[in-house]
């Protein structure tokens, strides 16, 4: 019994001591003794609900402050190996998440929780939990708020770049992602409660995992699904149910003419039709004669143009081929490794000559999405929305308006493996052993691989010349006279339209060609820029005039620079090297051994390689520094300058706008 209670004779005297015992401790800061006395008084029965919901704060405030008295800390995450304060700090969590559920969240409790996990290192808790916060209408606990975000931020971001967003988290945790278009976009947005939450990481466009990729045009605010199969690729919200599902459709189809499929059936079982999922891809394989995810006229295989498309009410679409190269696995396949029925298609029809196959195919296994985890994220999105737009309304909004479930058939027909003799032309690679398709090559997928500090990158040269290093090149079969070559756009843009005249260089060789198109997204455009992964088609020149490591620039641009190449990708990885090397001064003996290895390992010749080193130690004049080094020229003719030379120079340098830094640079050129 608590001391003081053992004469007592009215009924509820003695938890009103207990009580007060509990105040006095608290208030002292003896916060162990409080916690006992909290503990004791909670396992009675005869003690009022008001009295109840008080003690239990205080016992939650109690292992709180007594975790920071471990940690002789007030509000700093302090070394994780004090076992004991971060087990008393989970404990303090525990019972403040009990009182939230029991009596109701307000900013107080969620504040002490973000100080908890802020002090005990638990940075994603402590950021989500700021992120609530942020929206409070208490300025001290937002004013906190803002800056434990900010800081943990950064501890979740560098994190994450260590180990990889998509490699250290689960898939299921990481599935969904909210983006907004800045901190005040995202304040309130992350909802506490465990068991309603979808959506568990939330960032600005600003603030974003290096790992993941977007689309081209992405981010932008909004909500975001993980492909189920390339779990580092997002798709925005809307509409993702159709873009995976068509996805797999034209991948399947691919994979079953790589098989020997003579023709393939289509019917829409329930939801998007296939006139309307199919109309708008059908003829990109057949218009640019490659393998490719669309579904068309096959990569090794000839289709009958005459009755390739045939629709009437049972069956939607038909398409008829004719092949005659051998059946085999193209080694690209996003959605074979995840489909059961894949793996026993190619068993059954490589091992046992199948003749025909339906493979029944829905949106919802796809996206791999049930209906109740869709209301659950849409409720997750509507809320986070009314949070970052005040105005928003849901009743006009369209994220999920699509995601209707859809469900097709397909069924396929084999000619007879013994029929089909040729073997698979695969493509032309100046890499020997390596040889690579246009899907092999990132799918040209203009600039949806490429990280958020590469983008940055490759915008900043958007303005400059075009060039494109050649990476591969490709011989099609429907344009044999016109070579793609593979590559990446180092800088500047092409429009065919406008100029589609191009010079190849490489190494003192140089011919011309026009640019008859530019395959991107599995498409035929006329149009990349610095940073898309493309191939370009070229007329008026063979194949076998391009080499891996020649570059593309416009004749136009060419000409006006009379004949001066920009520097390729590989050429700047050389010049960087060679900065490290010059930072004492010099290149050393070593030093020059490593650069030939980096240099023969790019393809740089030598003699580029001194056109490269060149270009770092001429220094680019303005007409004003030229001036000026002519005045030093002419100063120092006998090796010095006098003190009234000097005073002359120093108000020439001022009228120019020199800096004192690069006055001494420009000297000390002249003077090497």
């Amino acid at each position: 019994m608590w001391k003081g209670l053992d004469d007592m004779d009215k009924q509820q005297t003695w938890y009103e001591t207990a009580f007060s015992q509990l105040e006095d401790a608290f208030d002292a800061e003896r916060y162990k003794e409080a916690i006992e006395i909290a503990s004791e008084l909670l396992k009675e029965k005869d003690v009022d609900e008001e009295t109840i919901r008080v003690t239990k704060w205080i016992r939650a405030c109690s292992y709180s402050n007594y975790a920071d008295e471990l940690l002789d800390s007030e509000f700093s995450c302090r070394d994780e190996e004090n076992k004991e304060a971060f087990g008393v700090y989970q404990r303090a969590k525990d019972l403040f998440y009990e009182y939230g559920n029991e009596y109701g969240w307000n900013d107080s409790v969620i504040y002490l929780i973000m100080l908890i996990d802020h002090q005990s290192g638990q940075y994603i808790g402590a950021r989500d939990t700021a992120i609530i916060l942020m929206d409070s209408d208490n300025k001290d606990y937002k004013s906190v708020a803002y800056a434990v975000y900010e800081g943990n931020t950064k501890k979740l971001l560098q994190a994450i770049d260590d180990c990889g967003f998509t490699n250290s988290i689960d898939y299921s945790h990481r599935k969904y992602l909210f983006i907004g278009r800045d901190e005040m976009q995202i304040a309130g947005t992350y909802l506490l409660y465990d068991d309603k939450r979808w959506v568990n990481y939330i960032f600005t466009i600003d603030k974003l995992p290096s790992d993941i990729v977007f689309p081209l045009g992405r981010p932008q605010p909004g909500l975001y699904m993980a492909h189920p199969v390339k779990t580092e690729q997002y798709y925005p919200m809307k509409g993702v149910e159709e873009t995976l599902f068509m996805e797999k459709v034209r991948e399947f189809c691919w994979f079953v003419q790589c098989l020997g499929a003579t023709r393939v059936s289509f019917h829409s079982n329930k939801g998007l039709s296939v006139s309307q999922g199919m109309g708008s891809t059908m003829n990109v394989e057949a218009q640019v004669g490659i393998k490719s995810v669309n579904v068309g006229g096959g990569y090794g295989n000839t289709m009958k143009r005459d009755d390739a498309y045939t629709f009437n009410q049972q069956v939607e679409l038909v398409q008829n081929f004719a092949p005659k190269k051998k059946a085999y696995c193209p080694d690209d396949l996003i959605w074979l490794d995840s489909d059961p029925a894949w793996q026993m298609l190619l068993k059954q029809r490589l091992e046992g000559g199948i003749m025909e196959y339906t493979y029944k195919i829905s949106s919802s296994e796809t996206c791999q999405m049930s209906t109740n985890e869709m209301e659950f994220v849409k409720a997750n999105f509507e809320y986070m929305m009314v949070k970052a737009n005040g105005s928003y309304d849901a009743s006009t909004d369209k994220t999920f308006s699509s995601n209707e479930e859809t469900e097709w058939s397909i069924h396929v027909e084999f000619a007879p493996l013994e029929e089909l003799t040729e073997e698979p032309k695969k493509t032309k690679s100046d890499n020997s052993q390596n040889e690579t398709t246009m899907n092999d090559y990132e799918k040209m997928d203009g600039s949806m691989s490429l990280t958020k500090e590469e983008v940055k990158e490759y915008v900043a040269r958007i303005d400059n010349p075009f060039s494109m290093e050649i990476k591969d090149v490709l011989e099609l079969e429907n344009y044999p006279q016109k070579p793609m070559a593979l590559g990446r756009v180092w800088s500047g843009s092409i429009d065919i339209e406008k100029d589609n005249k191009v010079v190849i260089v490489n190494d003192g060789y140089k011919c011309e060609a026009t640019v008859f198109g530019i395959a991107m997204f599995n498409n035929l455009l006329g149009f990349a820029e610095a940073g898309d992964a493309c191939g370009i088609l070229l007329d008026g020149v063979d194949a076998d005039d391009l080499q891996v490591g020649a570059v593309i620039y416009k004749q136009s641009e060419y000409a006006e620079s009379n004949g001066q190449t920009h520097i390729t990708a590989s050429e700047q990885e050389y010049l960087d090297m060679v900065k490290d090397c010059l930072e004492d001064g010099e290149i050393g003996v070593r030093e020059r051994k490593l650069l030939d290895k980096i240099r023969v390992k790019n393809g740089i010749s030598e003699e580029r390689a001194k056109e490269l080193e060149a270009t770092l130690s001429a220094p680019q004049l303005t007409d004003d520094e030229k001036e000026y080094l002519e005045a030093f020229k002419d100063a120092c003719e006998d090796g010095k300058v006098s003190d009234k030379q000097r005073r002359l120079l120093e108000k020439l340098r001022v009228m120019y706008g020199i800096s004192e830094e690069r006055a001494r640079e420009l000297e000390k050129v002249n003077s090497n």
